[in-house]
């Protein structure tokens, strides 16, 4: 078996947008290094992590899943069971579980009163509302607005966001995504904001792109695409994203231009970044990916070796009781052009139509 390749890792500065956009649109993806720090990601993951486990617990309450777990081993059966079924359809406006074991929980959702109730943020609500201003004015002084303890805490963090809105816009421009290109326009919006959970178990994904093309005739520039935010550190046994270099060229016409690729040995090896808690992953819409499988219960980890942050201690003391597995977190975020909208993301139906333990009995 071949090893995973790698990628570079780049920094991210003011100076270097238009060369970053570059590379994005040649290769379809880009890995920005240590963008947000430790403490911050540490933050969202705690939050993330209760959220997560108390949409279970909402859901086991009411009667609609066994248990409030993500997984379950079966010593008997020797498989891991999950208390959702795959698909939309049996999913939630909040939550999904894409594949078995891998779980997609909206953060967007998290926006009415009755949810903020329910499911409590701070880091993740301050995040999105820097991404709201940003988005607004990309020039934004970070020092200018949201003076709370909090904000101040993780202004380093609020600059580095700057930073990231002022390559999305790079990317998003006609500038930045066509060399011979004259435009400038940089509209753009928030399509996403989720939590993805590959949990130990969870099978390898097939190849795959998130989204189609603009036109079926030529290659037009990038209209929307992801950044991943892991959460936790990433090695090769946690699954991380595998992608093929340059495909999103291909995927226009996948079976004709891929066999043209392979005939011509233009195909590109594919890539494995092993991400460090606060890099970021900044992928195409269109290039073919795929999440590798989450064999960390294989591999039982030491957490009394950990030198990081307490936050990262505890999920890992949490998750290692998981079959001696460990879950991956990643937190997605998609940006696009302000045309661009993203259908059938996530079903219409809230956990919050449910009736309340014991109502159901009463009719």
């Amino acid at each position: 078996m071949s090893v995973p390749q790698t990628a570079q890792k780049q920094p991210i500065n003011i100076d270097g947008y238009e060369q970053l956009a570059s590379s994005f649109h040649r290769d379809g993806y880009i890995v920005l290094s240590q963008l947000f720090s430790t403490a911050f990601t540490s933050a969202l993951l705690d939050e993330c992590h209760t959220m997560f486990h108390a949409v279970l617990k909402y859901l086991h309450d009411r009667g609609e899943i066994e248990f409030a777990a993500p997984s379950r081993f079966s010593d008997v059966k020797n498989e891991y069971q999950y208390p959702l079924k795959q698909g939309l359809k049996n999913g939630y406006k909040e939550l999904v579980m894409r594949s078995p074991g891998r779980y997609e929980m909206a953060l967007l959702a998290n926006d009415s009163n009755e949810t903020k109730k329910a499911l409590p943020a701070s880091c993740l609500d301050l995040l999105k509302k820097w991404i709201k201003i940003g988005i607004q004015d990309p020039s934004f002084e970070c020092e200018q607005f949201d003076s709370s303890p909090q904000s101040k805490r993780f202004l380093h963090d609020k600059q580095q966001l700057k930073k990231l809105l002022g390559l999305v816009k790079t990317i998003l421009s006609e500038r930045g995504s066509n060399s011979t290109g004259t435009g400038t326009d940089s509209n753009f919006h928030l399509v996403n904001f989720s939590l993805v959970i590959s949990t130990p178990g969870s099978e390898i994904q097939s190849w795959h792109a998130d989204g189609g093309h603009v036109s079926l005739i030529s290659h037009e520039p990038c209209h929307v695409f992801n950044i991943f935010v892991p959460l936790v550190d990433v090695d090769l046994s946690m699954g991380p994203t595998e992608l093929r270099p340059g495909s999103h060229y291909y995927t226009r016409d996948l079976t004709k231009m891929m066999l043209g690729a392979t005939a011509r040995k233009e195909l590109r090896p594919t890539i494995t970044p092993e991400l460090h808690q606060g890099d970021v992953l900044v992928f195409d819409y269109r290039i073919l990916h795929r999440g590798r499988a989450n064999s960390s219960h294989k591999k039982h980890y030491r957490t009394s070796t950990m030198t990081a942050s307490s936050s990262t201690k505890q999920h890992a003391n949490r998750t290692d009781r998981n079959h001696g597995g460990k879950d991956r977190p990643i937190l997605v975020i998609t940006f696009a052009k302000s045309w661009f909208v993203d259908v059938c993301n996530f079903p219409k139906r809230s956990i919050f139509d449910l009736a309340e333990p014991g109502q159901g009995d009463e009719k």
